[in-house]
């Protein structure tokens, strides 16, 4: 499957260029273990996990930084647990964050494979997150050379899958969303939003990929195993 002619491509972060060696709920039991609770406190680490995973659209923190979202995470996931230690869940989230944060790395090939497309084409990254959360990532892996345009949601108040903030990438790029390609690792924020404005987009199924719960309201036009496999289908 090839996609037609482009000038543009454009990338998401998370799960698509980047992955975090400790996962979710690897995290979670390790920060109560390290707080002083046994580290199934919170009984399956994996559930735990998805309903960790599910708070970030839940909770809104009070001042909009990261460190009060993950804190107010923290204390609602162990509140339905029966834990209202609200000092025990700051220490929790502190601790989650310095054992996931250095585990961020790029996924074999990335690097790679931007730097052999900035010869061809204009390159983009368009991610959702908080600022503050997302740029410590962009700076960590030493990525942001690599692009030519960077729009972090956080920064414009606008999220994929709205097809705004896609439109804001695209204008700073100078090309129309007939010109450009986005991929991404989630189709209902990734492939819907990058269809919606009319971009043609890949879909990284890998090990990070969201899948819907329901059938797709959009197709991608190509599926990948792996984002270093994209070469094979641009044209």
């Amino acid at each position: 499957m090839s996609l037609r002619p482009v000038s543009a491509v454009v990338f998401d972060l998370d799960g698509t260029l980047c992955y975090y060696g400790v996962s979710v709920a690897e995290a979670i039991g390790e920060s109560l273990r390290r707080a002083g609770e046994p580290h199934d406190r919170l009984g399956d680490l994996d559930v735990a996990a998805e309903r960790f995973d599910a708070l970030w659209g839940e909770v809104e923190p009070e001042d909009g930084s990261v460190r009060a979202l993950q804190e107010g995470m923290w204390a609602c996931l162990l509140a339905e647990h029966g834990i209202t230690d609200l000092p025990f869940a700051r220490r929790c989230a502190s601790i989650y964050v310095q054992i996931r944060s250095p585990s961020i790395t790029l996924f074999d090939g990335a690097r790679e494979l931007l730097l052999e497309l900035r010869q061809t084409y204009r390159v983009g990254l368009l991610t959702n997150g908080p600022s503050d959360m997302q740029w410590p990532k962009i700076e960590w892996l030493e990525i942001a050379s690599l692009f030519d345009t960077i729009v972090v949601a956080g920064d414009v108040g606008i999220h994929k899958p709205d097809g705004r903030v896609f439109e804001i990438l695209l204008e700073l790029l100078k090309v129309t969303a007939q010109e450009a390609v986005y991929v991404g690792n989630s189709m209902p924020i990734d492939i819907v939003g990058a269809k919606g404005v009319g971009m043609q987009a890949v879909w990284v199924n890998g090990r990070d990929a969201h899948a819907p719960a329901e059938a797709p309201t959009a197709v991608p036009d190509a599926e990948l195993a792996s984002v270093d496999a994209l070469q094979e289908v641009l044209p």
